[in-house]
């Protein structure tokens, strides 16, 4: 059984909104990727993730040697796992 939270309507232009009792309850703001799927038995999916920042990439990487961590990144890279 699924508890529902809310309802929300597609406009013409194809968005919707996400209410704001899922948006509380799972942190969402505009730093969240929001990934649609289709699961095993046809029933669509929604999963919420952070979008990876090059803030967060920068403190996983470290050269070898390197204790000042003044690496050479691009910005805008995303990989989507």
């Amino acid at each position: 059984m699924i508890d529902i939270l809310a309802n929300t309507k597609m406009y013409n232009n194809k968005q919707t909104i996400i209410p704001s009792e899922i948006r509380d309850r799972f942190n969402i703001d505009e730093n969240t990727i929001i990934e649609w799927g289709v699961d095993e038995h046809g029933e669509p999916k929604i999963n919420f993730r952070k979008k990876v920042t090059l803030k967060d990439v920068a403190g996983m990487i470290k050269k070898e040697n390197d204790v000042k961590g003044d690496w050479n990144i691009d910005k805008g890279v995303y990989l989507n796992e």
